[in-house]
């Protein structure tokens, strides 16, 4: 994890118009080109986080000899997976039990550079991958990060903000802290509850929603908050404007592309 305060800032003089450059590739094409290049073996994950209102990735531009691309079947298994196919039905399919779908799964996370298992893959990322299948936009910000030329960070809109109201109060704190990944203990120890509470809770949930896990849970909150694809041009437009300002900047500023939403 790493501390979104001290990435806020960026001393342009620092960047040249060349270090942008190689940045813009990446996020030129929004949520679509992110996930290609992480994909590629191009970007690689260093961290990640959760705030109120985004969540973070942190990546770093991999040198040409050093990529090494994501398998077809390890790319296949996180798309589905991380996008809302039960594991047994992702095992049913490619004809595989359901722990070695999972053991797949936990390669290919860490190929991108994250080593948890499937079912607790970073909320940003499971993100990402399930807003490009459903082709929307949920980046609504990157930044370069200070002192370190080769990343950056991108923000998501956080899910939790589409829970619908039909949720109560607690049942929508327990669907955040499911979104994020948390085990039943973690969340009744966060939330002061018995561990039968949260379980009802999860159930009820689920049953409201009409889903039966973390990743339909996220798909569903994610084609209700993201918006469409035509916001994609807007996007890629406004970064192209801003990366060309930032080469022709020769004092320190702040440096924020994007508004921190899209407008709907």
């Amino acid at each position: 994890m790493f501390d979104l305060a001290n990435s806020v800032s960026v001393d342009l003089s620092r960047w040249s118009s060349a270090v942008c450059d190689r940045f813009a590739g990446a996020f030129t094409s929004s949520t679509s080109g992110l996930w290609e290049r992480l994909v590629a073996g191009e970007l690689r994950i260093v961290s990640h986080a959760t705030s109120g209102l985004h969540a973070v990735l942190r990546l770093r531009a991999v040198p040409v000899r050093e990529r090494i691309e994501l398998s077809l079947p390890k790319r296949h298994v996180l798309e589905v997976i991380l996008s809302g196919t039960p594991q047994k039905c992702v095992g049913f399919e490619l004809g595989l039990a359901p722990s070695s779908v999972s053991s797949l799964g936990s390669l290919a996370l860490r190929d991108l550079g994250v080593n948890c298992p499937i079912g607790r893959a970073p909320l940003a990322l499971a993100t990402l991958v399930t807003a490009n299948v459903l082709r929307q936009v949920m980046v609504t910000e990157w930044r370069l990060v200070p002192d370190l030329a080769d990343h950056f960070e991108i923000r998501l809109t956080h899910p939790q903000h589409a829970l619908p109201a039909i949720l109560s109060c607690a049942e929508r704190q327990v669907a955040s802290f499911i979104l994020e990944g948390l085990l039943h203990t973690e969340i009744a120890r966060r939330r002061q509850r018995s561990a039968r509470t949260v379980a009802n809770q999860v159930h009820s949930v689920f049953c409201k929603l009409e889903v039966s896990g973390r990743f339909q849970l996220l798909r569903t909150v994610v084609a209700r908050c993201a918006a469409p694809t035509s916001s994609l041009e807007a996007l890629s437009g406004r970064t192209h404007a801003a990366l060309a300002e930032l080469g022709r900047r020769q004092r320190p500023d702040s440096f924020q592309l994007l508004p921190s939403r899209i407008d709907h």
